[in-house]
């Protein structure tokens, strides 16, 4: 409504201040909404900084109110008002997401009551109402009609909010503010803590004085059990916390779902109540889910479970149950396979199947015949001899004939193929030549010499050269940083090997977003960090290869910068010449952990081997399991070239 000042409503406001010392004059219309718009490229409702919460935790729309005046209360009804901002030239109201109408009060200019929203609210997006109304002009006069408001809060980081505006709290936990005499509404919030909202009258009376101790949302867990059931892996909602026993962190109060999982036990899950501020005791009891088994055979096979050498003979233990593939093995014997079933806890004995003797024949003959053999020490007959019992493998051969020197070899029978081993004996004593100046022959023993003795495992081949030449080669593996590649060089020095060689790490990937206008165009960068080594190893074989090797690892310092990439531009401005942002709403905690735990490590030992196979023509492949002291297990493959 429009008031007309008139002569006579002049006097009187001229009476009125002499008395009061204050006027106030108000020109006002009802107020209405222009227009109200979704705002597609207005991100402040997501944006760290300019977003918020509500009640639910949820992220909660924005409506920029766009008008010069100030004073506007806003009323979500049943569903509330999240938060509100006094800006230049707007008001920033937080809603709950779904909210239907609104209600906008202005101590001069009325109501706009049950404002029906014309769209449908949705969490973390920005909208925009355009208000029209009256105007408020206030002549303040020499009249100070105001008192102090005083808040003391703990916790002492709780932020307070009185009317439109954030109150600074200092380090005793009191916030103080001047204000006109009026009753405010006055919020206080804090992260994990229930919200405390309220109303504060200032007057006349003396300063107004509010006191707040928030309440907080969260407790925790305590998980206790029996010593055997130390270790087992405790899961609170699906995520994995620790291992028993176990003391949480702060979660959240309400209800949770409790997992416990441990080998060769049942998985025991629960829900739990966590009550505000309080420990809640969880008790563990896990139900077994083995039996003791007791595997037994002949005691010179080995006893293989689901592919892993147990023992040899027998072997007793726990398996969980169900099925598992148990073989005997033995040398030059056929493997026993077969498949037990555990149903039921307790003990049990299971006998297995010897593994059956794989037989091969063997053809053994000599110069001249009927040679004593002997089969590992064994005799067996003379020769000319076919034995049709041979174990497969390999097998000592032993000669001997009287008058003749003995021989030894060594003979590998295999399935299936004609075996065969024949050898020339020599005489241990030789006639004589014939004297051609006497007409008689005379045969005498020739002198004795003593036979060297004969020993099977002397290598009489020659003595090669101690072997040099020097490897190129490239591979790529992983660690627990992630996926590396990289080259390497080596020298061979007999049996010794010396390599020297560098890998690039991959710590992970950042989005970096373009300095348009919109924000919309992203692309993702790698970080990737160097490493040097060095490692000193034995060469055992010669095509089949295994090299122990131990060495150290170095990576140069400087790389520290890589963490400024992930944090500090994080907070550009949209102002600068930068050409680009890394992303706010990516959560880079873990990268920038392992990029300032690589990059400050200046030295680390290593311990592995390097298994691999050379061909004759000089390539190799190769594969390498190592350890790292204070990061874990790293494994790389690759190709090499030998020269």
């Amino acid at each position: 409504m429009l008031y007309i000042m008139n002569i006579g409503v002049v006097k009187r406001r001229l009476i009125f201040m002499l008395l009061m010392l204050t006027a106030v004059v108000v020109s006002a219309q009802n107020i209405s909404v222009a227009s109200f718009q979704l705002l597609e490229n207005d991100l402040a409702a997501n944006t760290t900084g300019t977003m918020e919460l509500d009640q639910n935790g949820k992220v909660a729309a924005l409506i920029k109110v766009v008008t010069t005046e100030q004073g506007f209360v806003f009323d979500g009804g049943m569903v509330g008002i999240v938060k509100t901002k006094q800006g230049v030239g707007e008001v920033w109201v937080y809603v709950p997401q779904g909210i239907k109408r609104l209600t906008i009060q202005h101590p001069q200019l009325g109501v706009l009551r049950n404002y029906d929203i014309p769209i449908s609210i949705e969490g973390a997006r920005t909208y925009e109402m355009v208000l029209t109304s009256g105007r408020v002009e206030t002549i303040v006069t020499h009249a100070i009609n105001k008192q102090f408001v005083v808040f003391n809060v703990k916790p002492i980081d709780a932020v307070i909010e009185l009317g439109d505006e954030v109150l600074t709290v200092d380090s005793e936990g009191y916030a103080t503010k001047s204000m006109p005499y009026g009753t405010y509404d006055y919020r206080i919030t804090r992260a994990n803590y229930h919200t405390t909202a309220g109303k504060v009258t200032v007057n006349a009376q003396g300063k107004s004085e509010v006191n707040v101790t928030l309440r907080p949302n969260f407790g925790w867990m305590r998980f206790e059990g029996d010593s055997r059931y130390h270790g087992a892996h405790i899961y609170i909602d699906n995520e994995r916390v620790g291992q028993l026993p176990l003391t949480t962190g702060n979660i959240k109060s309400g209800e949770h779902r409790v997992k416990i999982v441990k080998s060769m036990y049942k998985a025991h899950e629960q829900q739990v109540i966590v009550a505000d501020d309080e420990t809640t005791e969880v008790n563990v009891q896990l139900v077994p889910n083995f039996a003791t088994v007791t595997l037994t055979t002949d005691k010179d096979s080995e006893i293989w479970v689901d592919g892993e050498r147990k023992a040899k003979g027998q072997w007793a233990g726990t398996l969980e149950l169900g099925d598992y593939t148990v073989e005997v093995k033995k040398e030059s014997h056929r493997t026993s396979s077969e498949i037990i079933q555990i149903k039921t806890i307790g003990e049990r004995t299971i006998e297995l199947k010897s593994p059956m003797p794989i037989y091969a024949s063997l053809e053994i003959s000599s110069t001249p015949l009927r040679a004593t053999i002997y089969i590992d020490g064994v005799e067996v007959g003379e020769t000319p001899l076919i034995k049709s019992d041979v174990l497969v493998g390999s097998h000592r051969i032993t000669f001997k004939k009287e008058g003749y020197k003995d021989v030894e070899k060594t003979v590998v029978v295999e399935e299936n193929t004609e075996n065969k081993i024949s050898v020339n004996l020599t005489k241990i004593h030789e006639d004589v030549p014939v004297n051609k100046s006497s007409d008689k022959v005379v045969t005498q023993p020739a002198k004795s010499k003593t036979p060297a003795p004969i020993n099977p495992q002397k290598d009489e081949t020659p003595k090669k050269k101690a072997e040099f030449g020097c490897v190129l080669g490239v591979d790529a593996g992983y660690t627990n940083y992630g996926f590396n590649y990289g080259g390497e060089f080596g020298l061979i020095i007999g049996r010794v090997s010396l390599t020297a060689g560098v890998k690039n790490h991959m710590m992970g990937k950042y989005v970096l977003c373009d300095n348009d206008i919109d924000g919309s165009n992203e692309e993702e960068h790698s970080v990737e960090l160097a490493r040097f080594s060095a490692k000193l190893g034995v060469t055992l074989g010669r095509r089949f290869q295994v090299i122990p090797q131990v060495g150290v690892l170095m990576g140069p310092s400087c790389l520290k910068g890589k963490e400024y990439v992930m944090n500090e531009l994080s907070a550009w401005d949209g102002v600068s010449d930068q050409h680009g942002k890394v992303l706010a709403n990516k959560d880079y905690t873990t990268m920038n952990g392992n990029i300032m735990k690589f990059a400050n490590t200046k030295c680390r030992l290593v311990a592995g081997a390097r298994i691999g196979y050379q061909f004759a023509f000089g390539l190799g492949l190769h594969v390498t399991p190592e350890y790292v002291i204070g990061e874990g297990v790293a494994v790389n493959a690759g190709v090499s070239m030998k020269f």
